[in-house]
């Protein structure tokens, strides 16, 4: 497969998976000693764009049809989130810089597994600040356990992974049909700001911890139907396939609730 590295910066976009719950300040942050440290909880979910469940065919798959019209049966599927960067430097005045906080993720989450069930991705300790803008990795870990085909991985199991993103499964259209395979080892990485809702209107605004609060909690959704919008399975090589799935999956990681 042709190496493909793509940079995807997306207004609010994300979702997340495992969790070792230590402290994991990158050392080449420059993170202020005197902030104390409050618990932040970092979820994933997952479901279509309409916001509602597929439940699985008899054989496990989950079937939809892409902006092409193409009917997909997606037989494998999952995407690894690698790390969380939260950014204490931007616009709003609450953000103070210097208080940078990459969280270590590492966990493959499961597309076939239930819709619209949050997962943890971690439980870590972070500095007291404010946090404007966030980047997410989603890229392969490495000595991950490849997925195999045939092997069956169960509806709720999250098997640990080599590449960014992993998705397989049958198409048709019309009288014509086949099979898809598509994955890289490159990594996707989402740029953001954390919104939230003032008077109905969503606006960019930290994740920050209110006065005497210690813990919080943020998810990251993504809608798996969209993965594959844009691809002409009858037309569009491998390189095209995957690039546009990379993209797919940019734009659809979102911040899911706001911040406050």
């Amino acid at each position: 497969m042709n190496s493909l590295i793509k940079l995807f910066t997306v207004g609010a976009v994300l979702s997340l998976a495992a969790c070792s719950g230590q402290s994991l300040i990158d050392p080449n942050l420059d993170v202020n000693p005197n902030l104390e440290t409050g618990r932040l909880e970092v979820m994933a979910v997952h479901g279509n764009a309409e916001g509602n469940a597929i439940l699985p065919n008899a054989s496990g798959e989950k079937e939809f049809d892409t902006d092409l019209g193409y009917h997909v049966r997606l037989s494998e599927a999952a995407i690894n989130w690698r790390s969380l960067k939260l950014i204490s430097s931007g616009q709003d005045a609450e953000c103070v810089g210097g208080n940078d906080r990459t969280i270590s993720l590492d966990h493959a989450e499961n597309i076939l597994g239930e819709d619209l069930v949050a997962s943890l991705l971690s439980d870590s300790e972070v500095p007291l600040a404010a946090y404007c803008e966030y980047e997410i990795s989603i890229a392969g870990t490495p000595a991950a356990i490849k997925f195999h085909e045939g092997e069956d991985h169960g509806g709720n199991s999250e098997p640990g992974m080599e590449h960014s993103f992993h998705l397989s499964g049958l198409w048709e259209k019309d009288a014509a049909s086949g099979s898809f395979h598509i994955e890289t080892a490159e990594p996707v990485v989402i740029q953001g700001h954390f919104h939230a809702d003032e008077d109905g209107e969503i606006i960019a605004h930290p994740l920050h911890f209110h006065e005497g609060e210690t813990e919080k909690a943020i998810t990251f959704g993504n809608h798996y139907d969209e993965f594959l919008d844009g691809i002409d399975f009858a037309a569009d090589d491998e390189a095209t396939q995957t690039a546009k799935v990379a993209e797919n999956i940019a734009a659809g990681l979102h911040q899911d609730g706001l911040a406050h």
